[in-house]
């Protein structure tokens, strides 16, 4: 996929979106701070019942500051966010969190059985 020179995806070189299509947006690029194109991207994902993921590591902290909060306008359009303590709030060990509109799925996904297990 090819993206802008700040890392985010070209929504004009988009290949066709479905239902089967997981599409991944940025808050916060590790090398250029920027933000994902949550509004036209995002919103042509969620038009087509793509998944979208938000790779908050780094910027998705910047909707609790109202000086920032512009960056993730129309972040609420993900499925799921993920987003790293350690990085950006200093917690001494690694600490990730995620967060996702659908309990079931995280639920089915973190399940593993097995006889084996």
């Amino acid at each position: 996929m090819e993206t802008d020179n700040q890392g985010r995806l070209d929504i004009a070189k988009l290949p066709d979106l479905d239902s089967n299509t997981l599409v991944i947006l940025q808050a916060g690029n590790v090398n250029s701070g920027s933000f994902g194109l949550f509004i036209g991207v995002g919103e042509k994902a969620k038009e087509a019942g793509a998944w979208v993921h938000v790779d908050g590591a780094f910027g998705l902290w910047a909707a609790a500051s109202t000086s920032t909060r512009y960056l993730t306008e129309r972040i609420a359009l993900a499925d799921f966010w993920s987003v790293d303590g350690h990085n950006t709030l200093n917690a001494p060990c690694d600490c990730g969190i995620i967060l996702c509109k659908g309990r079931s799925l995280v639920v089915n996904a973190l399940q593993a059985t097995g006889s084996y297990l």
